[in-house]
């Protein structure tokens, strides 16, 4: 879908139909919103990421809601890639989360039910099931710190703060330059980007590699971190 997603765009722009292709790009977002609702992260991500070049390409106002469902897919990517980490680690907090999940499901099933018998609506069913996902992850979080407390760290979930990845290649940023709207990039990539299209990606504003600065402060963020958690650079 990802594939063809992207192909019917790159046609829209070249056949001109700027007004077609800005409704894809807009589709492509909420179709990877709805992916991540449904975690099912890996297609958000193939859906996201394609139209979130598409729309860089273009100048799209569209880039920065892809750009942030990119890195959401990506987390969520991660976060499960965790998941089945700590697991093998700890057969007994795998049990716990396992029946965590169990009661989520269940709950999800009931809710599910109310829904198809019209005793709630879709606004409430949407309302009432994000609480129940946000209530689980509440609990498999006080769980995992429970165990590394008791673990004394061993046991530990390994997490990339937002702010130290770059919103253009979505990794970690090793050399890191702000612009003159208050992002920040990584030097490559951002010089590669504004040499092409002449514009912040962001806010879409004329700009050149000579308005880019260095954000230091962030630099060294970045380098402690990297050589805090040497798994990141696989991030």
């Amino acid at each position: 879908m990802a594939f063809e997603l992207k192909e019917k765009g790159n046609q829209l722009f070249k056949e001109g139909d700027y007004n077609g292709a800005e409704e894809l790009l807009k589709s492509c977002w909420y179709l990877a919103q709805a992916l991540l609702g449904l975690q099912r992260p890996q297609e958000a991500y193939e859906v996201a990421i394609d139209a979130y070049r598409a729309s860089l390409a273009a100048k799209n106002v569209q880039t920065e809601n892809l750009s942030k469902a990119v890195l959401r897919a990506k987390q969520q990517i991660w976060a499960q890639k965790e998941t089945a980490r700590l697991r093998e680690m700890n057969s007994t907090l795998a049990s716990v989360e396992v029946l965590i999940e169990s009661d989520l499901n269940r709950a999800l099933a009931e809710l599910q039910g109310k829904l198809d018998r019209k005793e709630i609506g879709q606004i409430g069913f949407v309302e009432d099931e994000k609480a129940l996902r946000e209530d689980a992850e509440k609990h498999t979080q006080n769980v995992r710190d429970a165990f590394r407390i008791a673990s004394k760290g061993d046991i530990q979930e390994r997490v990339v703060p937002d702010y130290l990845v770059d919103g253009i290649t979505f990794e970690i940023m090793h050399d890191p330059v702000i612009t003159p709207s208050g992002t920040s990039f990584d030097r490559i990539g951002i010089q590669k980007y504004v040499e092409q299209a002449g514009v912040d990606p962001i806010t879409r504003t004329s700009m050149t590699v000579n308005d880019l600065r260095p954000n230091y402060a962030l630099k060294a963020a970045c380098e402690e971190f990297l050589n805090k958690n040497g798994w990141a650079v696989d991030w």
